[in-house]
C-alpha cells in the first residue's frame, strides 16, 4: 500500500535540512568575513 504523505514528510524533511544546512554554510562565511 503506497503513502504519499510519508514520501510528503520525508521532502519535508528533506527540504529543510538542506535550508539549514544553507543558513549554516551562510553563517560560516558571516563569521569569515568579520
Amino acid at each position: 500500500m503506497a503513502r504519499p504523505h510519508l514520501t510528503e514528510m520525508n521532502l519535508y524533511f528533506y527540504m529543510h535540512s538542506i535550508r539549514d544546512f544553507e543558513l549554516i554554510d551562510y553563517l560560516k562565511t558571516k563569521k569569515k568575513e568579520r
